[in-house]
């Protein structure tokens, strides 16, 4: 089948191992891989798993957490407080204030970064994850120039082949000493205790952070027109459900459950109180 020979093309060429290769700037890559310190902290997801939405709301706390002015509005300067390794430059000039901080907290798709790090894992559903991932790639012409292929796959056959990728990705983490577990749907269901929860494993003080102004600022609500639609496409938790067949959601969520029943996450308990 025609499904089955494109599934190494998929997982090979999209998988987040190899995005670096995706990236317009290789220099600034290469970089900020030696500027990476020990105590620097990972916040390693799988791409579209809602790792920008909780950028903006760690950025947004350590603004608020030093009384900086910038923490009232909603589109705050997050790159700089919250970096990415492939598009900020990670030289402290070009840095926000870290002096109030101890580690600095980088993004990255990659495990690579992540090695021998405290990891922030933010895992996200599998059909969300990919219908996202997905129209990302298809609103990239710089990606569908590169993979012409793509086009000729319909959502569903799309979503199908790369959640193999998603399952790796998230297998390869089971390594890790140090790491903290955290679900998107547990963050948009309970973002008070989550954030929390974070802010406390990166040992950000919480006394100067009033987390309920910090959510209400980053909701996705306030961040759409302010944001490029690919940044927060739909933002919310099941959408994906009504872009694809109903025996491909099935097939997803197989991947999922057997997820959940090896690996629960570091922070489950908030859901049963």
């Amino acid at each position: 089948m025609r499904i089955t020979h494109i599934l190494n093309k998929v997982d090979r060429f999209l998988h987040p191992s190899n995005i670096y290769a995706l990236q317009p700037d290789h220099d600034l890559l290469r970089k900020n891989r030696s500027l990476i310190k020990l105590n620097d902290i990972v916040l390693l997801s799988y791409p579209r798993s809602g790792n920008t939405w909780l950028r903006r709301l760690l950025a947004n706390s350590i603004l608020e957490s030093q009384k900086s002015l910038l923490s009232i509005q909603s589109d705050i300067p997050f790159e700089t407080v919250i970096p990415s390794i492939y598009t900020q430059s990670l030289e402290p000039s070009c840095l926000h204030n870290y002096q109030d901080i101890s580690q600095r907290i980088i993004k990255s798709h990659e495990h690579r970064d992540a090695k021998g790090h405290r990891t922030i894992y933010l895992m996200r559903n599998p059909v969300d994850t990919l219908v996202s991932w997905y129209h990302f790639v298809c609103g990239s012409p710089k990606l569908l120039n590169q993979f012409p292929w793509i086009q000729d796959l319909s959502i569903d056959e799309f979503c199908l082949n790369a959640v193999e990728g998603w399952v790796k990705h998230i297998q390869q983490t089971r390594k890790y000493e140090n790491i903290l577990l955290v679900e998107y749907e547990n963050l948009f269901q309970y973002p008070n205790q989550v954030l929390g929860e974070i802010l406390s494993y990166c040992g950000i003080p919480q006394h100067n952070i009033d987390l309920d102004r910090v959510i209400e600022n980053q909701s996705i609500r306030k961040l759409k027109p302010v944001t490029q639609s690919l940044e927060l496409r739909k933002g919310g938790v099941g959408h994906g459900n009504v872009e694809l067949q109903a025996d491909t959601v099935a097939e997803l969520q197989k991947y999922q459950n057997l997820i959940d029943t090896k690996w629960k996450p570091a922070i489950e308990l908030i859901t049963q109180s």
